[in-house]
């Protein structure tokens, strides 16, 4: 028992305690109707790591939600000069990108890795989850990550919202079209 403490106190300590890199799914609104378009930003606080490859799940409800496009950010110097892939699933978007070049556009802040385009399909609370399938640093090495995901609330739009012609407006409108189109020579 105590050799496993030991080894465990040693393997923290030549890990020099490294802190886990935090990304998280950040919505441009977190409540709208069926038929908006939402933005997610993932973003990554890398602890002052510069990171070089990444490779996220970021799962969502395809009944609630539909996948519309993604957009890379700049921080892992592409696309020039990094690979980047994106597939879809019933309910997840895989996203992978690998730099090869010299990272010059990170700083060891938060940035973020990417944007996804979600429209609402259905009334409903959507989660939008994230699982790190791969998080590397410059050399490929991996970090650690730990993730926060979100949820947006779709509400239905208000059908009384949208006016409609009253039937009197309608019969008029019928009526003068009627008149017009009597009045013209055969």
């Amino acid at each position: 028992m105590k050799m496993r403490a030991l080894i465990l106190a040693w393997l923290l300590a030549a890990s020099g305690g490294a802190q886990a890199a935090l990304i998280t799914a950040e919505p441009d609104a977190t409540e709208g109707f069926v038929g908006d378009e939402f933005i997610v930003d993932v973003v990554i606080d890398p602890v002052g790591e510069l990171v070089g490859v990444f490779d996220i799940d970021v799962l969502f409800d395809p009944g609630i939600l539909a996948f519309s496009g993604v957009v890379f950010d700049i921080f892992l110097d592409g696309p020039g000069d990094s690979i980047q892939e994106v597939e879809l699933g019933s309910g997840v978007v895989s996203v992978f990108e690998l730099s090869w070049s010299g990272l010059f556009n990170q700083d060891g802040a938060p940035f973020r890795l990417f944007s996804l385009a979600f429209t609402a399909l259905a009334a409903g609370s959507a989660q939008v989850g994230l699982d790190v399938i791969e998080l590397g640093d410059f050399f490929g090495d991996p970090l650690i990550a730990e993730t926060a995901g979100t949820r947006i609330d779709i509400r239905p739009r208000d059908p009384a919202a949208v006016p409609e012609p009253g039937a009197l407006g309608l019969l008029a409108v019928s009526l003068f079209l009627l008149s017009v189109s009597r009045r013209r020579p055969a």
